[in-house]
């Protein structure tokens, strides 16, 4: 009897604890969500900015869920699949729209060359608004990567809080489809989840969360590890999934099941289990994590195929410090 069970990681960040702690200040900004995540697909935080002055990273809850220097926050879909649906990009706030781009090929970038080709544009297709007129004066916000040809607001278009100014697209330096969003107050960035500056740090970081409590509600508290989950007819990777080349199993082919994460941390464990009415199937025990983790993939299966007339249930533990932090069971596929 043979097991298969893998992982494959890509990147090096964690989101950290995002809940609890915040305050909403009366006189700042309440932005709304950027993206419509109720209406549409689940929407992930994937990046947040970057407080550490140095070369080093530090987001503003204390973790590694950033990169140097990233100046906003970022929010994604899970797939390409589902980019090319069409995910609306919203307006935070009432304003004027300062300035667009748009005519950016949505591209997954890769190499060094891919990289190249978008310097001077890495926001790709995007939207900046002066909020000023909606009360909060000095305040604009940046929205980038938006899907090429979706850009629907010109400069000096009065828009409004929800109005929809494009989709979410792969557009300038991305390697996920998802909005990069930035704001600033009198052209000095400020994070959204803390109204922190840059350089802050963590001990110097403030709690007045700039996101409105229903966007907060929407996107952040909701917020979850496992963005993917399911059976495929062979080994996946997390760029498998990404572009939706899982191949489904059938009675002649091995039976896999995978799971995807964002942002795990250094010690995290991921255990996989395929169950049917003959018992196990298959399982696996992830070694614990060496390091922080973006993106994290695993996997287990048999090349046995699975038999007609049986359903197998898959489930998955992430396994923190020694408790169950995240656990979801029932994934279900029947021959």
């Amino acid at each position: 009897m043979k097991f298969w069970f893998a992982t494959t990681a890509l990147g090096a960040m964690f989101i950290g604890q995002i809940l609890g702690g915040v305050t909403y200040a009366q006189e700042l900004p309440q932005f709304s969500a950027p993206l419509d995540c109720v209406n549409g697909p689940e929407c992930f935080v994937q990046n947040l900015t970057d407080l550490d002055p140095t070369t080093g990273r530090l987001d503003p809850m204390c973790g590694q869920a950033t990169y140097d220097g990233h100046k906003g926050t970022d929010i994604r879909v899970r797939s390409f699949q589902e980019m090319n649906r069409g995910v609306n990009v919203l307006a935070m706030a009432d304003g004027i729209v300062l300035r667009v781009r748009d005519g950016v090929a949505d591209k997954l970038v890769e190499t060094k060359a891919d990289f190249a080709a978008v310097k001077g544009a890495e926001c790709g297709n995007g939207v900046v608004i002066d909020h000023s007129s909606a009360g909060y004066k000095g305040w604009s916000s940046q929205i980038c990567h938006m899907k090429n040809g979706s850009v629907n607001v010109k400069s000096g278009d009065t828009i409004h809080r929800g109005q929809k100014i494009g989709q979410v697209g792969l557009s300038g330096s991305t390697q996920f489809p998802h909005v990069h969003v930035t704001v600033r107050k009198d052209g000095q960035v400020r994070d959204l989840l803390t109204n922190s500056k840059l350089g802050d740090g963590c001990a110097g970081r403030s709690l007045d969360n700039l996101f409105s409590k229903t966007a907060w509600s929407d996107i952040v508290s909701r917020n979850q590890p496992l963005i993917d989950a399911g059976f495929a007819n062979g080994p996946v990777n997390g760029k498998t999934l990404l572009r939706n080349e899982v191949v489904p199993p059938t009675t002649n082919t091995p039976l896999v099941f995978y799971a995807k994460f964002i942002n795990l941390k250094k010690g995290d464990e991921v255990l996989l289990e395929v169950r049917s009415e003959d018992g196990v199937y298959a399982a696996s025990q992830g070694k614990p994590l060496t390091k922080h983790q973006a993106t994290y993939t695993a996997f287990a299966g048999r090349k046995i195929p699975g038999k007609a007339g049986k359903t197998y249930l898959g489930s998955v533990k992430l396994i923190r410090a020694g408790e169950v932090e995240f656990q979801k069971d029932g994934i279900e596929i029947r021959f």
